[in-house]
């Protein structure tokens, strides 16, 4: 059976497109829909096998009313799109591609110079799929991905694209060498790459101005910061941080020290201030125990919430990839609009909101806090006191 477990698509194109120069560093022609929920969901649906790209009306229209933005193949829910939309109008169907790396089809006529190469002069490859990687800075590639990008959103009717493949990521792990920068002889760097994901976003954004530009290749507040892949929101609306709080194969007892978990919240807050977007992926594909799962949850959904503006959207995954999990009861509490920034208060970090608290302890020992008034626990128990172990989080809501 033919998988699409990176979501990647097959579909007739024009090699070249017109020359698109470098875009500026703003793109502010599209958005997503205001809030109504700081406790905002995305999801992904472009993983899996064939199987799980197949969606009936009812499950279609389920997931519009779950999410408000969805990433999928162009022709997952074509034959939805209008009922979706119906039942959420808030709804921006995103359209995955893959930014960086080429399909048999798409590449077998192809120039030479668009394709990254090892000290050998071969071709780099994935070593998972049949792919090859693209030199993302060379101006013929980012001019092909504009123009796909253009012709699946007049197709598909979405509302703008996502690119696969934009961070740094699989320098030295997923390939089967390291690739060579043509513009230096020497190996591509981190830093170059991410800058070079940045200008193809940006030649991209410059040829779709109506359209949502998204990508996937912050990885997590550490690599936001430090690497600046920050950058690749210089360009575009969106990035997605697919390592927001733990890797999805690390162990479900593994948790980043205070100062890392404190770079992922941070992340979501500089992104707001600039009027960005992160999609933060939480994602616990390690055969998890429910316990475990639980904790995760409300450690990730509290995370979250101290750190977003209402622009933020978060993915929460315990299946693996594929079709979404099941909705839970916590993916509806509405906690208000936010009174304050998240401060550390009591020795663990809070945020009130409007209509309850927020609070995470990502330290290693447990405190013991006093709330400052009553609040709903997620069981219904109505506390003024609160122990949280260690690496945990609540969602306290008013009586």
């Amino acid at each position: 059976m033919h998988t699409f477990t990176r979501g990647l698509v097959a579909a007739a194109c024009l090699l070249t497109a017109p020359a698109i120069a470098d875009a500026p560093p703003v793109h502010a022609a599209a958005s997503f829909a205001a809030p109504v929920n700081r406790l905002r969901f995305f999801g992904e649906t472009n993983g899996g096998d064939s199987s799980h790209q197949v969606y009936s009306r009812t499950e279609a229209v389920a997931l519009a009313r779950r999410y408000d933005t969805i990433i999928g193949l162009r022709w997952t829910f074509a034959e939805h799109a209008a009922a979706m939309r119906a039942a959420n109008p808030r709804l921006r169907l995103i359209a995955y591609m893959n930014g960086a790396m080429s399909k048999p089809g798409d590449r077998a006529s192809m120039p030479e110079s668009w394709f990254m190469h090892d000290a050998n002069g071969n071709r780099v490859r994935n070593l998972y799929f049949d792919l090859h990687y693209m030199d993302v800075g060379n101006s013929g590639w980012r001019n092909w991905v504009a123009q796909r990008c253009a012709d699946w959103i007049r197709m598909s009717g979405f509302d703008g694209c996502w690119l696969d493949d934009l961070g740094a990521g699989n320098l030295g792990t997923n390939l089967s060498a390291w690739p060579i920068d043509p513009r230096t002889g020497q190996r591509v760097t981190e830093s170059n790459w991410l800058g070079y994901g940045r200008g193809e976003l940006g030649v991209v954004s410059a040829a779709n101005p109506g359209a949502i530009i998204s990508s996937n290749g912050l990885n997590n507040g550490s690599n936001y910061f430090a690497n600046n892949a920050a950058r690749l929101l210089e360009t575009s609306l969106a990035s997605t941080a697919e390592g927001f709080l733990r890797g999805s194969r690390t162990s479900a007892t593994t948790f980043r020290s205070v100062d890392k978990w404190k770079q992922d919240i941070d992340m979501l807050v500089d992104a707001g201030s600039r009027g960005k977007t992160v999609l933060a992926a939480v994602k616990l594909w390690a055969s998890e125990t429910v316990a475990q799962q639980n904790q995760w949850r409300e450690y990730a959904y509290a995370s979250f919430l101290l750190g977003t503006n209402g622009y933020q959207f978060l993915y929460f995954s315990v299946r693996g990839p594929g079709k979404p999990d099941a909705s839970h009861p916590m993916d509806s509490y509405n906690l208000g609009t936010p009174s304050e920034a998240y401060t550390l208060r009591g020795g663990v970090y809070q945020r009130r909101f409007s209509a309850g608290l927020a609070m995470v302890n990502p330290g290693s020992t447990s405190k013991t806090v006093t709330l400052g008034g009553s609040y709903r626990l997620s069981d219904g128990q109505v506390v003024t006191q609160l122990t949280m172990p260690p690496y945990t989080g609540r969602l306290l809501r008013t009586p």
